[in-house]
């Protein structure tokens, strides 16, 4: 089968190794405070041995805007699902697959990837819209819904 990917250049200003805890839960890196995380911070150098793309891929232009002549620039590719409605430049928080494939993107105000074309959010607003402010929802016709029975 074909896969198509797209191809990102992203400059990294941090990295972290996975980390499992105690109960076999990956533990998720703090980005907002990268000193306080438990998982392992690495340097470029270790990130560059992680997410090397195999010998032979890259055209030689290409890998002059990359680490480590430019520093902390590394490529990573993903499903153009995953980034098409990604604004450049945006910040955004990735998960790969232990290499250089994306498997999880976030933007910075931490909504998935998949963005306004996700099919399941569109869904969503399709039914919601179905609805007037002033229209009573089915499940608000249920006892123990309205908000006079809460004290």
């Amino acid at each position: 089968s074909l896969h198509r990917y797209t191809a990102c250049i992203i400059k990294v200003d941090h990295a972290f190794d996975r980390f499992w805890n105690q109960y076999d839960n990956e533990q998720t890196p703090d980005w907002r405070k990268p000193d306080r995380s438990l998982n392992p911070l690495l340097t470029f150098d270790q990130l560059a041995t992680k997410v090397a793309i195999p010998p032979g891929i890259l055209d030689n232009s290409l890998v002059k805007k990359l680490h480590p002549i430019v520093p902390g620039h590394f490529e990573f590719w993903a499903h153009p699902d995953l980034v098409k409605s990604l604004n450049v430049p945006e910040q955004v928080y990735i998960r790969t697959n232990g290499g250089f494939l994306i498997k999880f993107i976030q933007n910075k105000e931490l909504s998935l990837g998949t963005g306004k074309d996700d099919p399941l959010m569109n869904k969503v607003g399709q039914v919601m819209s179905n609805f007037d402010e002033a229209d009573v929802l089915p499940h608000e016709k249920l006892q123990g819904c309205d908000d006079d029975e809460w004290d």
